[in-house]
């Protein structure tokens, strides 16, 4: 995906698939010495605003987590009432990799509509659309939220960095999250939307196995 931008400028992009929201694979290369299979989402006019790399994840046998509960965030007094469904799954990666999760969002409502964004400079603020599990166990105060959610002791950088939604797409399911954690820890944690200036704007409880 780094050499996404490059080959757009130059002209030589991969054909996309035309019409709304189109998903398109392409063979993005930097010399015979690497190729790399990776996925391009493609916003209604066909422009390209995101792209990950294909990467070895296996399916993980288990129930998936639904969270629909949503709620402003502590203190949030803007316009935005974030409504819809996130799907949790668990995937690993192959080969004896670390635990992962899928998250899809599905009849979304109420995102930022900024966050169509795709430049560098438009989304620089820190969690920028950002859709991420907090470590706290309840949506009361900001306090109790929380911050990022993931193994620490197995892998010292932010993995929810990338994890973005598009307004305009009413079902999206982003890049595996590796936080190196099962399901069975996210469960009772927190999940919160972030708008384009990394604002939290909504929270909701994630199930525990109880509920």
């Amino acid at each position: 995906c780094a050499d996404l931008g490059a080959e757009l400028e130059a002209g030589v992009a991969p054909a996309y698939a035309t019409g709304a929201w189109a998903l398109a694979a392409a063979n993005l290369t930097a010399g015979a010495a690497r190729a790399a299979r990776s996925v391009v989402l493609t916003d209604r006019l066909g422009v390209p605003f995101a792209c990950a790399r294909l990467e070895p994840y296996v399916d993980e046998d288990g129930e998936d987590v639904t969270v629909s509960a949503w709620q402003r965030y502590p203190g949030y007094t803007g316009g935005l009432d974030v409504s819809g469904t996130i799907r949790l799954h668990d995937v690993r990666r192959s080969g004896g990799g670390g635990a992962a999760q899928l998250l899809t969002l599905v009849l979304f409502g109420g995102l930022d509509p900024a966050c169509v964004a795709t430049d560098a400079a438009s989304l620089s603020a820190a969690n920028a659309c950002g859709v991420h599990v907090h470590a706290g166990a309840s949506c009361a105060s900001a306090a109790a939220v929380g911050g990022h959610f993931w193994d620490r002791a197995a892998g010292a950088s932010d993995p929810w960095a990338a994890a973005r939604y598009h307004p305009e797409i009413p079902m999206l399911m982003l890049p595996p999250v590796p936080t190196g954690l099962g399901l069975d820890a996210i469960r009772g944690r927190t999940l919160v939307v972030h708008d384009i200036t990394g604002a939290r704007i909504a929270c909701a409880e994630i199930p525990s196995p109880a509920a």
